[in-house]
């Protein structure tokens, strides 16, 4: 006996009318050499039914899918796509019915450019290696999610996806697919990077003005300072270009360079200090004198010198940030790059004009500090050539400090020896009838912030009786307080 069997759906109409779709089983064997049929029929109505609902459920989600304004795409238990929305579309430049129905990894390479898994997979096989493809996984009951850094399938510049995948369930619960969201998170992961190498020039700006109160020159806080800056913003090289004078040939008069292959900061003189005055041309570091803004640029626009001097030099693109003082513009920081045309962020440039203010505030500080010294040399000359003991007080501790070496031929005691403890100020010496009119006077003209003169005898260091002529007036500092005597004692003849 020989069998043969089919299987096939039909319609039916039942006795008052209506269809009824059926499945037949019909199976073709031989009795007795003649054929007979065994046909076994099976209502499918709810099967149909069911078919149906998931049919017009997977059209509707088809449908929402469109109006999405994410990227999604759909997947069966099998990794065929069926559903690949608009967005997608315009994410991937890959239509809708060149993927739908395709399998063999062909989703993945509408946006990874090879044959991969997807996060989609993870859902159908739990296979954890896929998760290693990407950054920051996470799984949240039957969802994961995680983001990756990718080239964008059309512009083939770098983009940050962020990606959700999770299974779909059919009427009995079991998975029929899995669905993946992909978002566009370049713009707020560029807005986290800038804030990070913003931050990271914060920090370094603040270890550099820990330094540079601590620095003995300007010249090497603004090395540390340079070196610093130059290994948070990792940019190829940064100079410092001290303005020359007007009656220079040349635009710059000193430079200081930090370099990032050997780390180390110093003195140098580089084509760049080279570059002359050119009226008709006028450089772009003159424009950054000038203009006393941030300039930046990439040196295939530059003219001229300015592109034949940088190319030459190895760099790329520049960016000059002016260094101010009181007296106008300093000169500027340069930030170099050698590796690549760089291109520098709103928040970066912020964050290196404060560490240009801080170059300047550095440079302010420490011309100060020349002048003052210079000033106190000077003043020290002066009071040598004064006839008399030229003095100051200090009233946080009634220390005396003198200006010129006329105290010994005076009173007979050298000035270390009144320093060393021996004699704490002249009011010792001072003539006992007096010394409370001394005392009296010099309180006066603390409280009342007004000059004073008086006359007084001393007892020098051999006995001898000398008639001294004292003149002194209160110092205040900038808050108004009174915090020593200023003042000159000649003896009378």
């Amino acid at each position: 006996m020989q069998n043969e069997q089919g299987i096939f759906e039909i319609e039916i109409v039942r006795k008052d009318g209506t269809l009824v779709p059926v499945e037949v089983n019909a199976h073709l064997f031989y009795l007795q050499g003649k054929p007979v049929v065994l046909a076994i029929t099976r209502d499918i109505t709810e099967r149909k039914r069911t078919e149906t609902a998931i049919r017009e459920a997977h059209q509707r989600l088809v449908e929402i899918l469109e109006f999405l304004p994410d990227p999604v795409f759909v997947l069966d238990t099998e990794g065929r796509v069926t559903a690949w929305n608009r967005a997608m579309e315009e994410l991937t430049g890959t239509k809708m019915e060149d993927v739908i129905g395709k399998g063999d990894f062909a989703y993945s390479v509408a946006f990874y450019h090879q044959k991969r898994p997807c996060l989609a997979d993870y859902i159908l096989n739990r296979d954890e290696t896929i998760l290693l493809r990407y950054n920051n996984p996470s799984i949240d009951g039957d969802r994961v999610t995680a983001d990756v850094q990718t080239l964008h399938p059309v512009t083939k510049s770098r983009i940050w996806l962020w990606i959700k995948a999770a299974p779909i369930y059919g009427l009995d619960a079991g998975i029929t697919g899995v669905i993946e969201t992909l978002r566009d998170i370049s713009d707020r992961k560029i807005m986290e990077l800038e804030i990070r190498k913003q931050n990271a020039i914060f920090e370094a700006v603040s270890r550099a003005a820990s330094d540079i109160l601590q620095s003995a020159a300007f010249e090497d806080a603004a090395l540390r300072t340079i070196g610093l800056i130059g290994e948070a913003t990792s940019v190829g090289r940064v100079i410092l270009l001290e303005k020359a004078s007007q009656l220079s040939a040349h635009l710059i008069k000193s430079e200081l360079e930090w370099n990032a292959k050997t780390g180390i900061a110093g003195r140098t003189r580089s084509p760049i200090s080279m570059i002359l005055k050119n009226e008709k041309e006028r450089s772009v570091i003159e424009e950054a004198f000038i203009s006393e803004k941030a300039i930046y640029n990439l040196v295939k626009d530059l003219r001229g010198d300015d592109r034949r001097i940088f190319e030459t030099d190895g760099v790329k693109s520049l960016l000059l940030v002016p260094i101010k003082t009181s007296n106008g513009t300093w000169g500027v920081v340069g930030f170099l790059e050698t590796r690549f045309e760089r291109i520098w962020s709103r928040k970066e440039i912020s964050a290196l004009e404060i560490g240009s203010s801080l170059i300047g505030s550095a440079l302010m500080r420490f011309e100060a500090g020349e002048n003052l010294e210079k000033s106190e040399k000077q003043f020290r000359t002066l009071a040598q050539n004064i006839p008399g003991i030229v003095f100051r007080v200090s009233l946080a501790g009634s220390d005396m400090e003198f200006y010129n070496d006329h105290l010994e031929s005076v009173t007979g005691y050298s000035a270390k020896e009144l320093a060393s403890g021996q004699i704490s100020s002249l009011i010792p010496l001072i003539f006992p009838d007096d010394k409370q009119r001394v005392v009296h006077a010099k309180k006066e003209s603390i409280k009342t912030g007004e000059p004073y003169e008086i006359e007084y005898r001393i007892i020098d260091k051999y006995g001898k009786i000398r008639i001294m002529s004292e003149r002194g007036r209160p110092v205040a500092d900038e808050t108004g307080l009174i915090v020593s005597i200023d003042g000159i004692i000649q003896e009378i003849e």
